[in-house]
């Protein structure tokens, strides 16, 4: 409670800083006003998983200090990719009704943003 009374004076106190509007108005009319903030957040994860393997084979055969050798590599791999995500979305409505019954009356009310 202290602290919305300290913001309505520090409000009135720098009125030009703070004004939102003046609304005028006369007996039997009235004015409504609202106001929608909305904020948003993204939020992603992505992975990427990558698996390898690889097979060798070596052999060979000599006779007399001759020979060959042979020499056999496979290699296979496989990549998987995966994303999720999220979006949080607030949003915030603050609104108001002005209204004036009385006779020959007139209203001159500033709304600030306090």
């Amino acid at each position: 409670m202290a602290n919305n009374e300290e913001a309505k004076v520090k409000a009135i106190e720098n009125r030009t800083k703070y004004l939102r509007e003046n609304f005028s108005f006369d007996s039997g009319s009235s004015i409504s006003s609202s106001t929608t903030t909305t904020a948003s957040k993204d939020f992603t994860v992505s992975s990427n998983t990558t698996i390898a393997a690889v097979l060798g084979l070596m052999g060979g055969v000599t006779v007399n200090d001759c020979g060959w050798t042979l020499g056999i590599e496979n290699e296979t791999s496989t990549s998987v990719l995966t994303e999720d995500g999220e979006t949080k979305e607030n949003s915030m409505e603050v609104g108001f009704n002005l209204m004036e019954s009385g006779f020959n009356d007139a209203l001159s009310v500033d709304v600030l943003n306090a």
